[in-house]
């Protein structure tokens, strides 16, 4: 017993310590990324090339089977995730993307989905009202966040369910990520795997999370028996075009999971960075206000009304240039390409370097200010910009995203004036950008107090 504590004890050190040190590589190879649009480095057996040419990167994006997710990330992705459309690279993968994304045009959000996420920033703002602001942004945005995807998901939501979403969707994904040796594993070719099982805390996750989920599943049996406006209703209804098999209970858990993870962390995050720039810039709230009053009349906001919040749009757009929830991407070749002086290698490593090239001045003028109007070109920046990725794998969700951001923002400043109470320190990367400590604000709805 004692010589088995003591080897754990060792068997820990030696963990930690490598984890810390996988943690300074990534931190050094990931988030420090501000050169130029390209750059190339080798490290023992890790040749890395950091693309941050936007024309580049789309190309990559395009081929998604020569360029996947590097071997290490699609284990852990499987791992704390099972196979939906963020982990999943085999064959199963195409014909739910195609099964899925008629959810998520722009006709089915606003049919859908709108409705939700109108009363859901309705009742962020009552909240706000009631207490004066809030003393914790990105809790309150991951609240609402979590309930908008699980209405659009499940039909319903509750406060309870949706504290178990924040809860445990982050320990899947982030804590995870921060421990991989991946880089060692492979600068020194140790011969382990980086990945390895589950914490302790992310299977308590997982249950916990999977109970929320296995729960609505159980209350839509049999599926076929009735019809349901909601994602999980349209999961039940597949059935493969060959065999007419639907998707198994697991495979739905998976695909449910996979839209709770991705579908409330990068919405709550970009959200929260947006309303820290609403309140120390009451100018550009100023703006938003005079827009919204314009497209309503002064009378109630509706999905309508979005199509003409093209400044208020901007707003959210400029805080995704700055802000990217999805700051770099990992993947790996599988055959040989080359892009003008680029030359990759299969086997090579890349870092699709989002946020550099989001901040880079030959492509964007004074990138580091906040200037929402440049997007009044919107579509003459689609060709730089890539704030939901690109190709086949791009995110199916970014119209709900885009709604849902736009009408939070719009009913906020319609609602107050927004100021700093306590800001951030900072930026945390890791898998997405979060707000580094915590962000509060008053909110001083509109007309009362002084002018």
């Amino acid at each position: 017993m004692k010589l088995s504590v003591k080897k754990n004890t060792v068997k820990n050190i030696v963990k930690n310590t490598v984890n810390a040190m996988a943690s300074a590589v990534l931190n050094f190879l990931v988030t420090e990324i501000k050169g130029p649009r390209y750059n190339f480095g080798r490290i023992g057996g890790l040749a890395q090339h950091q693309i941050a040419d936007p024309a580049v990167m789309r190309k990559i994006l395009g081929e998604p089977d020569v360029f996947p997710k590097p071997v290490y990330l699609r284990k852990l992705l499987e791992r704390n995730m099972g196979r939906g459309l963020l982990a999943d690279h085999t064959e199963s993968w195409a014909p739910a993307r195609r099964h899925v994304a008629p959810v998520f045009t722009p006709g089915a959000v606003e049919a859908l989905f709108s409705g939700a996420i109108f009363e859901e920033t309705g009742m962020l703002a009552a909240r706000w009202e009631k207490q004066g602001g809030s003393d914790d942004v990105l809790r309150d945005m991951r609240l609402m966040a979590g309930r908008v995807i699980g209405r659009a998901l499940f039909g319903g939501f509750s406060d309870a369910e949706a504290d178990v979403t924040m809860a445990t969707t982050g320990r899947l994904l982030r804590p995870s990520f921060a421990r991989i040796p991946y880089f060692f594993c492979k600068v020194f070719r140790l011969p382990f795997d980086p990945v390895g099982g589950m914490s302790r805390a992310e299977k308590q996750a997982a249950a916990a999370i999977d109970a929320v989920i296995y729960a609505r599943m159980a209350d839509r049996s049999p599926p076929s028996a009735q019809t349901h406006r909601d994602i999980l209703g349209h999961l039940a209804a597949y059935r493969d075009k060959d065999t007419g098999r639907p998707f198994t209970p697991r495979q739905i858990r998976d695909h449910l999971l996979n839209f709770m993870i991705a579908g409330h962390e990068t919405t709550a995050s970009a959200l929260t960075f947006a309303v820290r720039e609403l309140a120390r810039q009451p100018d550009i709230a100023g703006k938003i206000r005079d827009e919204v009053a314009a497209a309503t009349g002064g009378g109630m906001l509706e999905m309508k009304h979005l199509r003409m919040l093209h400044y208020t749009r901007g707003v959210f757009l400029e805080t995704l240039r700055i802000n990217p929830p999805v700051f770099a991407l990992p993947r790996e070749a599988t055959a040989d390409r080359q892009y003008g002086d680029i030359k990759i290698k299969k086997g090579d490593s890349l870092i699709l370097a989002f946020e550099a090239a989001n901040n880079d001045p030959g492509l964007w003028e004074d990138p580091d200010a906040f200037r929402p109007e440049r997007f009044a070109r919107e579509n003459a920046l689609r060709e730089i910009f890539l704030p939901f990725g690109g190709g086949q794998r791009a995110c199916p969700g970014r119209s709900m995203a885009m709604v849902e951001g736009v009408a939070g923002l719009a009913t906020l400043c319609g609602a107050f004036d927004l100021a700093l109470k306590q800001d951030i320190t900072g930026r945390s990367r890791v898998v997405t950008m979060q707000p580094a400590g915590t962000l509060a604000v008053t909110a001083t709805k509109r007309g009362v107090g002084p002018s």
